[in-house]
């Protein structure tokens, strides 16, 4: 008898050259649309334990043509804050699909069209062997 109350857990390996793992970090093959409807793309994000958020750049955003539900501020690293769309997605993994905010990144540099921050990141558990060229994701599912 399985008990509700555990939690439920996804688990991702993912394999890269260590050469892509030191130069880009670890990255996962998505595939993205909007939450409405519309066309899904695959896309590569690059997964930042240092970002706050997860972003979305604007070519992949315009592709999805997506349309803002808000405005915020936003910081990144030797930047000054600007403010910035935000766009609802549903990411496709493959362990499920995950519906979130993004906001609208003009410096997220190819290979990349979306960054995976900890606010997506918070439920998950995630190892890095950059030796190995292997990063495992556990995802847990929502209830």
């Amino acid at each position: 008898m399985a008990n509700d109350k555990e939690p439920v857990w996804s688990k991702i390996k993912l394999r890269q050259s260590v050469d892509d793992i030191l130069k880009y970090g670890p990255s996962i093959e998505v595939i993205v649309s909007d939450v409405i409807g519309g066309p899904n793309v695959n896309a590569l994000a690059q997964i930042d334990t240092g970002a706050a958020g997860t972003g979305i750049s604007k070519p992949l955003a315009t592709a999805l043509n997506l349309k803002p539900v808000g405005r915020g501020e936003v910081h990144q690293p030797g930047l000054p804050p600007i403010h910035a769309p935000y766009f609802r997605v549903r990411i496709a993994l493959p362990s499920g699909d995950i519906e979130t905010d993004v906001v609208g990144l003009i410096t997220l540099d190819p290979p990349h069209d979306i960054l995976i921050g900890r606010d997506f990141l918070a439920r998950c558990r995630l190892t890095v062997d950059f030796t190995a060229g292997t990063t495992t994701l556990h995802i847990r599912a929502t209830p």
